[in-house]
Parts: structure tokens; sequence; C-alpha cells
């Protein structure tokens, strides 16, 4: 069973009409159900967190979630803007779905939640010290203890315009060269740093993200990928605020 997809605005696309949504939002909570049951759990939690994250969001914002609206690129985020522009004489509708949805979806939350619970315990974050409190970019280090595998990610506040309103996004890049060797020491990773040409020592902060050697989730990498961006949201909501 693959789990069937949508869009980050499904709920803007047409039609809207709150019945066909609701179709839509159960036929596509029946999937991932199936899916959990066949033990596929990485994508499945990220993604129905994410739809619920973005309905909150929309709710009270009129706008996507920033971790949402940082994994769209520009075609994308056109595509939204023109999808937003031509709901606008639905809004009534559109919020009907959205509060239906919210607690359509946050019931069937409620019944994986120890999926969820056991997704966020099986990764440990730590932050490394950086020179100064600039805390806009840097990099994130992910590595799976069990296998050791290590990734490392650039990542940088942007700000993205919807409707002439500026949102703050979070760009990030896999950085593949040179190449890190795995370690568990954290002053060997924060040395090898030192030979990567965009790493600023002064200025740049380090965020490890570390998958538990009992995380039984099958994408482990993903999880320590996607939790590390959690954190650094998270943690820097002044920032943000401020953008």
């Amino acid at each position: 069973m693959i789990m069937k997809e949508l869009s980050p605005y499904w709920f803007l696309e047409f039609p809207i009409d709150c019945e066909h949504k609701y179709y839509v939002l159960l036929d596509f909570l029946q999937s991932v159900k199936k899916d959990l049951a066949e033990r596929k759990y990485t994508k499945q939690v990220k993604k129905i967190t994410s739809v619920y994250k973005d309905l909150q969001n929309f709710k009270q914002n009129s706008t996507l979630s920033f971790k949402t609206l940082s994994n769209l690129n520009k075609d994308e985020i056109d595509i939204f803007k023109k999808t937003l522009k031509s709901s606008e004489n639905s809004l009534d509708i559109v919020d009907e779905i959205i509060t239906e949805s919210i607690s359509i979806v946050g019931k069937f939350l409620e019944t994986i939640e120890d999926l969820v619970t056991e997704a966020n315990n099986c990764i440990e974050i730590r932050e490394g010290r950086s020179g100064f409190k600039i805390w806009d970019n840097g990099f994130l280090v992910i590595r799976n203890q069990k296998v050791k595998e290590i990734k490392i990610y650039w990542w940088k506040f942007s700000i993205v315009e919807l409707n002439g309103t500026e949102n703050a996004a979070l760009l990030t890049s896999e950085l593949l060269e040179p190449l890190c060797s795995y370690s568990k020491d954290n002053k060997k990773i924060m040395e090898y740093m030192k030979t990567v040409n965009s790493y600023n020592e002064k200025y740049d902060v380090v965020i490890f993200s570390d998958v538990k050697t009992d995380c039984r989730f099958e994408s482990p990498m993903e999880i320590g990928k996607e939790k590390g961006i959690e954190y650094i949201i998270n943690t820097r909501r002044e920032l943000l605020e401020g953008i």
C-alpha cells in the first residue's frame, strides 16, 4: 500500500466543497492507517503531523506552517499564491472545511500518539557553540549511531513573500564536500567543520541530531533531519517574530 498524497493546500483547491474535501481527507487517512499497519512509520507520521500543523496555522494566520513554506520551491509557492487567490470568494466554506478537518485529523493523531512520541524520543539534539548569538544560519549534523552514518546540512533563514506579507522560510542544502567521516565525538566533527569553506567559526552554530541505537523506524536519518529542523525553528521563535 502506498500512502496517498495531499498537496499542502489541498483544502483550497477546486472544488471547494465540504463533502468532497472530507472524502479526500478520510481517503488519505485510510491510506495512512494501512501503511502504519505494515510498519511503515517515518513518512506517514511526518506527513500526518504536517497536515495537522498546516490546518492549524492556516486557521490562525491564513498561511501554511513555517516548515511547509520552507520546503516549497518557487514554482510551488507561485501555485499556492494562485490557489489562495482563487479561493477568496469561498473563504467561509474554506473555514468550515479547515475547522472540521482539524477535528478529524486531531482524533486520528490520538490513535497514533504512541508512534509520534516514539519518533520524538528516538532523536537526541545537542547544540554546538558559536562565537556570537547570530542564529539565522549554521549547520545541522545528523548521525545514525547504529550504522555509523552521517550527513551534514547547511541551513539559513530567508524571506518568502505571500500576498504582500513577508514570511520566514528555512533553506537547507546537503554538504557533499569535503566528505565527513562518521564520529560520535563532537569535537572531531567541529574540527572537520573548520575545513568547510562556507563555515564561519564565529557566526555559524552547529546543531547535532543523533538517532539513538534503539530507533525502529525505517528511515532514521530522515527523522533526524526532521527533528533537527523542528529544533532550529522552535528555538529561534524570537528571531522569526522579528523578521
